[in-house]
């Protein structure tokens, strides 16, 4: 078994800068290459985090929600009616039909999230979108290695979610293994 690490093992080290106001600095960020938020945060698309209070927070503060794909579907389409054009839905590799409805009800993407992304079955569902849905932005996840990156994108991802389970709430990397 390999070693890994968790954020309680890494810590930023500071370094000297020449800025003379921690104020002039942008937080612009791009989240894929034709999609840039005005602040580094996304909030995780949990069911537990993520809500439509939150959702008007983000979107004030220049973010983008990404909801997640336990949610009903009837409560998705009401939160894409409301943030059109501003948030990302989240689904899983299975109810592609109701993915698609919700790109055409005005989420700008969807994130397929699923605990173990580097799969033949997360190839296909991102080929699938981008074949009907070419305008709108796929986050693909989770993975772990270079080469499920890799995949990913080559498959038409434009964004990649990396890591599996690394927030303190998350069991995920202990009930997969």
């Amino acid at each position: 078994m390999r070693d890994g690490f968790t954020y309680d093992d890494v810590a930023l080290v500071p370094q000297f800068n020449n800025i003379p106001s921690r104020t002039e600095p942008s937080l612009e960020s791009w989240l894929t290459k034709k999609l840039k938020i005005g602040i580094p945060i996304l909030a995780a698309n949990m069911d537990s985090v993520i809500n439509e209070t939150l959702a008007e927070i983000l979107i004030t503060h220049g973010s983008m929600p990404i909801f997640h794909r336990f949610t009903a579907f009837e409560e998705q389409k009401k939160w894409v009616q409301k943030f059109p054009g501003k948030t990302f839905v989240s689904c899983g590799i299975q109810k592609l039909d109701e993915t698609k409805e919700l790109l055409d009800l005005g989420a700008i993407g969807v994130c397929i999230d699923v605990a173990h992304g580097h799969s033949d079955r997360m190839f296909r569902h991102i080929e699938e979108i981008k074949r009907t849905h070419s305008e709108k932005e796929v986050i693909a996840g989770n993975v772990c290695t270079a080469m499920a990156y890799h995949d990913l994108v080559n498959a038409g991802a434009d964004a990649v979610k990396v890591g599996v389970g690394p927030g303190a709430a998350c069991t995920t990397r202990i009930v997969t293994g």
